[in-house]
């Protein structure tokens, strides 16, 4: 995970990291490169209005068309259900216009995250 003013930023390339202006923050989670039994594509978005960041994989929840995001591509795949050693990807949404994921439950990291 990186951020930078008040987006958060997932990659799994190190290139990203270096050329985003995105600070690291720490490690989110695990994606896996292809699909196989069992996992989902976790779909990338992004607003240059907002400078928002959006990721799902739920296809209804895809932002609509004229809402200002652009499909930026699928990331990697993830468990559809809770498999064991695995914790799930939550969303959380601050008003200053910035989504953030974590598997803290608690929500004590995206409280602290979205302080920036």
């Amino acid at each position: 995970m990186m951020v930078t003013g008040a987006d958060h930023y997932y990659t799994t390339d190190p290139k990203d990291m270096s050329a985003s202006g995105y600070s690291f923050e720490g490690i989110t989670g695990y994606l896996y490169p292809v699909k196989f039994a069992h996992t989902i594509a976790l779909h990338h978005w992004f607003n240059p209005t907002l400078g928002d960041n959006f990721y799902t994989v739920n296809e209804p929840h895809l932002p609509t068309p004229g809402d200002g995001y652009d499909y930026k591509g699928i990331v990697g795949y993830i468990y559809q259900k809770a498999t064991r050693g695995t914790a799930p990807l939550l969303r959380w949404y601050h008003s200053i216009g910035d989504h953030f994921y974590t598997t803290n439950s608690r929500g004590i990291i995206c409280h602290n995250a979205l302080q920036h």
